[in-house]
């Protein structure tokens, strides 16, 4: 049996909401909110999983978060 841990629980669940949105930003406190995972941990997840270049992150008022389709 497969174990993972919470943090690659919740970085599958943020990938998975990203996919069914990519057309939109989408903010670490919409996909806290939505799944009820602790803001702070997602927020650093988001960030790793942004320097791996899984996903992309825009900066500023209006930034979120985006799936990199160019893998």
């Amino acid at each position: 049996m497969l174990k993972i841990t919470r943090k690659t629980e919740y970085a599958l669940i943020a990938l998975k909401h990203l996919q069914m949105n990519s057309n939109n930003l989408i903010s670490a406190k919409e996909i806290s909110n939505k799944y009820l995972i602790p803001k702070q941990l997602l927020a650093k997840i988001l960030q790793q999983m942004s320097k791996l270049n899984y996903i992309n992150a825009i900066q500023g008022v209006y930034g979120g978060y985006r799936i990199n389709t160019n893998l």
